[in-house]
């Protein structure tokens, strides 16, 4: 009998381990652009979006991290600035996240487009790590991030509304890209791979129940990677994706035992037929969303090792806006939700998020609905980002070592493609790989032109700044908040 017992407890922890909902909760919200006077968050309990307003007691602007427990209840948000439990009180110990001159200048929420993530701590029952990036004081305008801290969070404390054990400890330092998280092969560690922008190398930690460590340093990185750069896993865990904007579009492979990043390939940027600086992946792995503030392609991942890459453009922003101008709905940074869809945000302030419906399928039979989902509340680019929690342990494989950790997980069934849709863009493009050995071009000029024009996401990231503080100069009121 007590061996029955042992067994079906350890079923037990296995089927509530599975459960990992951890992305379950978005959260947005910008009462002074936005007159906004709640925050807004969006839950996919059911298995579809649904908002709740909320007293957030704080702002978001770009940045926001948000996270929830295993079975999807949300226990905690930052806006980069402090953050907030639950409740949306202050955490002991999370009073000042990212300390510093930017911090203090923009208390509306912290200016930076990489923001961070949230992620269970190997080990650790009800432990998490907050993997969060900064600024240089001075020199908001920039994807890169000088320092990448972690803060370490016991949901045990305070009644299990949280409290913060450690804050705003270094990962590492120097001009870094965005970070990814990656699922370890044993289906509970996790990898974090940074670049380093200076010395063209990738940085690689080990996430496990002992902390944070450097595993190892890879010169792999694309020979003119610039500051603009966007980086994406796949969901499977196969692929490193990133994006340069002198050169092209990225892709490694990635092993999730070692940690390894091989096989690098690019697809060189052509102008005005293919350019991008933005990612999402289909929930299956099998198609990459890139693309611009002005179109959206889909690049099927099945052919990158062939002699030719298709990539198909599925939508084109159509100069719509929500509720009415001037509140128009550039596409902006996509995320997978929890779902199975991709939200695209958008610029500007409007009320809707773009939706792919279904991104597991080909060309335009995925889908895209500009404006497909209508917000109750205005959102001034907040963009929440999540690694793939529910990615098991890699069976089979030399590092498939914990008896029982969780399997892949795929919460929610998709619906099958039953419209009468064409399955083909009428404007579909072949990329060639570069062959072994080829001098990657210089960067040329994009041409002028509607489906190109040359603002990019860093120029309208320094134009919504420079509003911001005219703003704040113009505003009598717009003083800090007491800290509660």
């Amino acid at each position: 009998m007590r061996q029955i017992i042992l067994s079906l407890l350890l079923l037990l922890n296995y089927y509530s381990a599975a459960a990992q909902m951890h992305d379950n909760h978005w959260i947005f919200g910008y009462t002074y652009a936005a007159g906004n006077t709640d925050g807004t968050l969006l839950h996919f309990e059911k298995g579809y979006p649904e908002f709740r307003l909320e007293n957030v007691r704080q702002d978001y602007f770009y940045y926001a991290i948000v996270c929830s427990d295993s079975a999807g209840n949300l226990i905690f948000h930052t806006d980069g600035r402090q953050l907030r439990n639950r409740l949306h009180q202050l955490m002991p110990g999370g009073e000042v996240i990212n300390p510093g001159k930017m911090r203090e200048e923009f208390w509306d929420g912290y200016p930076t487009l990489t923001g961070g993530m949230a992620i269970p701590a190997p080990g650790r029952e009800n432990f998490y790590y907050l993997i969060h990036t900064t600024l240089k004081d001075g020199e908001p305008i920039t994807i890169l991030c000088p320092e990448l801290l972690y803060t370490l969070i016991d949901m045990n404390a305070n009644n299990g509304l949280g409290s913060v054990v450690e804050a705003n400890s270094v990962i590492a330092s120097g001009e870094l890209p965005s970070p990814t998280l990656i699922k370890h092969g044993n289906g509970r560690d996790w990898w974090l791979v940074v670049g380093e922008y200076l010395s063209k190398t990738y940085l690689i930690y080990l996430i496990d129940p002992t902390g944070i460590h450097l595993v190892q340093q890879q010169a792999i990185a694309p020979a003119s990677l610039t500051n603009e750069s966007y980086t994406e896993a796949s969901p499977d865990g196969k692929y490193f994706i990133i994006t340069d904007s002198n050169t092209g579009l990225w892709i490694f492979d990635f092993d999730r035992c070692s940690g390894h990043l091989s096989n690098p390939r690019v697809l060189p940027y052509q102008p005005p037929a293919f350019f991008t600086s933005t990612l999402a992946f289909s929930p299956d792995s099998r198609f990459l969303y890139a693309g611009t503030h002005l179109v959206s392609y889909q690049v099927d991942m099945q052919s990158i090792d062939s002699e030719t890459i298709a990539i198909d453009t599925i939508a084109r922003y159509e100069y719509g806006a929500s509720p009415a101008p001037p509140y128009m709905t550039h596409f902006f940074l996509p995320e997978t939700a929890a779902d199975g869809k991709i939200y695209y945000g958008t610029f500007n302030n409007s009320r809707a998020y773009h939706v792919i419906n279904r991104p597991n399928l080909p060309l335009l039979a995925a889908d895209m609905a500009q404006r497909g989902l209508e917000l109750p509340k205005h959102n001034m680019m907040t963009r929440c980002y999540f690694p793939n929690y529910r990615l098991g342990r890699w069976e089979d494989a030399p590092c498939d070592s914990l008896a029982f950790a969780p399997g892949a997980e795929d919460r929610f069934s998709h619906i099958p493609w039953s419209e009468n849709k064409p399955l083909r863009s009428t404007e579909s493009i072949k990329v060639l790989k570069l062959p072994p050995g080829f001098n990657i071009p210089a960067a040329t000029n994009e041409p002028p032109g509607e489906a190109f024009n040359p603002l990019n996401m860093k120029t309208i990231f320094r134009q919504e700044l420079e509003k911001r503080k005219n703003r704040a100069t113009e505003n009598k009121t717009g003083q800090p908040r007491k800290q509660e």
